[in-house]
């Protein structure tokens, strides 16, 4: 059976859809908001006590149980993070979703701080699909965000994976995390 994403749109209609994620950010074709700059974007999270890891397959997914929120920018309302996942590449000259004039990134979420240190740790706990590991450490979604969260590309979009509906609104921070490669690999 064939699973690649050119198949999606035969059980999953909206994968042909016209606003389907992710997309390559042509610098020289985005066009400015001004109106963006009257609500800065903010994030509200609180430090998880503890976290769990899930192996889903395709990336690791961690779940959060603390009132964790964002809001502002492009947001019309306060979104709550329920979860949030990772993807990463073979090797360190690909593996984010969305790319950057062309531009791919090692990775689409993360940052180098003792608290991805714990995150990484875990994931070599969980190496199997469906796989879930719970850490009893505190971990702070925040510390994966870079310093500048109010430099950013938005677009309406959709899910990457089936069902690919097209309801999301995207947010793609200009500024990069940074990870060593032993992070990244550490991960894999």
């Amino acid at each position: 059976m064939n699973c690649s994403p050119h198949t999606w749109a035969t059980k999953f209609p909206d994968a042909a859809g016209h606003a389907q994620s992710p997309v390559n950010i042509c610098c020289n074709d985005v066009i400015y908001d001004s109106a963006l700059n009257m609500t800065s974007l903010k994030t509200t999270y609180d430090v998880e006590d503890s976290f769990e890891v899930v192996n889903t397959g395709e990336s690791f997914k961690v779940n959060i149980k603390k009132n964790s929120e964002l809001t502002g920018g492009p947001l019309k309302d306060t979104y709550r993070l329920e979860q949030f996942h990772l993807h990463w590449g073979s090797n360190d000259d690909h593996g984010s979703e969305h790319t950057i004039d062309g531009q791919t990134y090692a990775a689409e979420s993360g940052a180098e701080h003792p608290g991805f240190k714990n995150l990484v740790d875990t994931m070599r706990n969980v190496k199997s699909r469906g796989q879930t590991c719970t850490v009893l450490k505190t971990f702070n979604p925040a510390s994966l965000l870079p310093g500048n969260i109010n430099s950013y590309w938005t677009y309406h979009g959709s899910l990457t994976t089936p069902p690919c509906y097209e309801s999301v609104q995207w947010i793609v921070l200009r500024q990069p995390t940074q990870y060593s490669p032993k992070q990244l690999q550490s991960g894999c």
